[in-house]
């Protein structure tokens, strides 16, 4: 069986000997309290390694003792997280991280001072101390990772945002650590002028290959539609289309659908991969008007997309057990893709549709992906002029319901 392993963050919290030391263990407690919720295990100095009493570095001695720490884990520690009470000691800090040499990626997170608490007891002064650290960083050769804002308290809801973030960016980031890239541009090997990027892409080892995008287009395109090679042709054109995620609309290629028919094929090809784990798929296609005005390939990822989400998240035991249905609702038509699978918290159900954000397996992060898949299914049904939203309860099982206008009213 598969070894299933948390995600785990080396954690430094860095601060001076003249500050508060109660404000680095009001950190420390806090910033623990929201790995452990999140889902992710750490690494740490005990509290009684450092002066503080809050296993704070405010020492070059203290930043070794962090890296043998660190070192000691290596297999372990996914990132490195650094929290600033305060000021923080950046030489320490610095230390721990280019002695420990885990080669990680590193998030800088800072707290802010309150206006009304500025005395020698209450006063941070982390803002600035936060410049420092990351210059430290930066003339180290240290790549490093912000937080949404410079600033902020360690009790805000941005602390849990960030740190999923910055879990995305160390999955990318782990993952790609033994892979070839190749970057395909759009520069034809007929033209022999280099491009500075090119040349910046070489400088860190990644393989630039000359090879006009078009080409790969139409031959992405020419493949044959039999089920599993249509699958993979829709594959390549939405890794395409998610490169410009950011930046506008998708460009889609509408056409009268059959809602029904479409969405029976994929039930079809996606039946072999249910029935591997034992499971069983159902559906109840009952539109009367089924017609809708679609982009074929991205509405066929987007159920693609949310019966594979079902087979990521079922239950270890247990029978894994999916329906799809269609149905006609106020001069709509419905879609419904349910499963009986381990849920999502209330609290989280907000957040499945945010860009990097993965349900957690219960306190296992042992789901491949980079937590796009969801993001992506709600941009495209958005872009439908469609909504989606989902239901679930944990332990019980999800519900996602698509609605989108039918063709006689567009």
């Amino acid at each position: 069986m598969k070894n299933k392993k948390k995600m785990c963050f080396g954690v430094i919290i860095g601060t001076r000997a003249y500050f508060n030391s109660e404000l680095a263990k009001d950190v420390r407690k806090q910033l623990l309290e929201t790995l452990t919720k999140e889902g992710y295990d750490y690494v740490i100095l005990p509290e009684d390694a450092t002066p503080t009493g809050s296993s704070s570095i405010e020492t070059r001695e203290d930043g070794l003792k962090c890296a043998k720490l660190f070192r000691e884990n290596r297999d372990r520690i996914d990132g490195i997280i650094v929290s600033l009470p305060n000021f923080g000691f950046e030489i320490g800090i610095i230390n721990a991280i280019s002695v420990a040499d885990l080669n990680v990626p590193v998030l800088v997170q800072a707290c802010d001072d309150e206006n009304d608490k500025v005395d020698l007891d209450s006063r941070r002064d982390a803002f600035c101390g936060k410049i420092s650290v990351c210059n430290n960083l930066y003339q180290y050769g240290i790549p490093f990772t912000d937080t949404t804002l410079h600033t902020y308290s360690i009790y805000s809801d941005l602390l849990a945002a960030d740190i999923n973030k910055f879990a995305a960016i160390c999955r990318v980031v782990n993952g790609l650590r033994h892979a070839r890239i190749g970057a395909i541009g759009t520069r034809p090997a007929g033209f022999q002028t280099v491009r500075a990027s090119e040349k910046l892409l070489q400088a860190s080892g990644i393989t630039v290959v000359p090879v006009d995008l078009s080409e790969i287009l139409s031959a992405a395109r020419k493949i044959e539609d039999a089920d599993e090679t249509k699958r993979l042709r829709f594959q390549v054109e939405k890794v395409l289309q998610m490169s410009m995620f950011e930046k506008q609309k998708a460009t889609l290629k509408m056409k009268e659908v059959n809602a029904n028919d479409l969405i029976a094929g994929v039930v079809n090809t996606f039946t072999l991969k249910v029935e591997k784990y034992n499971g069983k798929i159902t559906s109840n296609l009952d539109a009367v008007n089924p017609d809708i005005f679609v982009d074929e390939m991205h509405f066929t990822n987007v159920i693609f997309n949310l019966l594979d989400n079902a087979v990521k998240y079922k239950k270890q035991e247990g029978e894994l057990l999916l329906n799809v249905r269609t149905w006609n609702e106020s001069g709509k038509l419905y879609i419904s893709i349910q499963d009986n699978g381990i849920g999502i918290k209330k609290e989280n159900l907000k957040k499945i549709f945010d860009k990097f954000y993965r349900v957690h397996t219960g306190d296992l992060h042992d789901v491949k992906g980079f937590g796009l898949g969801l993001a992506y299914v709600k941009k495209i049904i958005q872009d439908h002029k469609g909504a989606i939203r989902a239901e679930s309860e944990l332990n019980v099982g999800t519900k996602f319901i698509i609605v989108l206008p039918l063709l006689k009213n567009e």
